[in-house]
């Protein structure tokens, strides 16, 4: 049994671990702090995240489909190939992470099912290759982000941002508009 399993922990502070093969079942992280921490590979099932920070973490791989983040800082973190989704039982939810910061970080080849993005401002993240299957992104703000490759086939899209580059790129798809700042 995992030494973090059916536990609660408040205002930890994490520096250097490296959690990959971990399982975090039915585990609470609260204003915890995991700073350059290795999360790559974790199981996490029934995990609950509120007003943790992850600067300069690696959370590559994962599939949050039974877990939960609100109001976590993810800025500068490695989140490539990870599945963003929620489900209870068979079906779909609706994922919400409006609350989350994702500045700088780079979630190449990570998919986004049935999320909810809108209104969220992106600085510098990297989203080439991402899929956003069924995900609102209306009023997002893709200014400075790259997304070479990325899917909005399925996304709601109404008043999305782009700069200059990613119109170019997508700018014939309905629904975004050109940043010219």
């Amino acid at each position: 049994m995992s030494r973090y399993a059916g536990r609660d922990f408040e205002g930890q502070k994490y520096i250097e671990l490296n959690y990959s093969g971990e399982s975090f079942k039915f585990t609470r992280f609260i204003k915890c702090e995991f700073r350059n921490c290795n999360f790559s590979g974790v199981i996490l099932d029934g995990t609950f995240f509120d007003n943790c920070i992850f600067p300069g973490c690696k959370l590559s791989n994962l599939d949050f489909e039974k877990s939960e983040f609100r109001k976590c800082n993810f800025e500068k973190s490695i989140l490539v190939n990870c599945v963003f989704q929620k489900k209870v039982g068979n079906k779909s939810k609706k994922c919400v992470l409006t609350s989350n910061n994702f500045d700088g970080c780079d979630l190449t080849g990570s998919i986004f099912n049935l999320c909810n993005l809108s209104g969220k401002r992106f600085d510098k993240t990297n989203f080439t290759g991402c899929i956003f299957e069924k995900t609102n992104l209306a009023h997002a703000d893709f200014t400075n982000c790259k997304i070479e490759g990325a899917n909005f086939n399925g996304a709601h899209v109404e008043d999305t941002v782009l700069d200059i580059d990613g119109f170019l790129n997508f700018g014939k798809a309905k629904g975004f508009v050109l940043n010219v700042d």
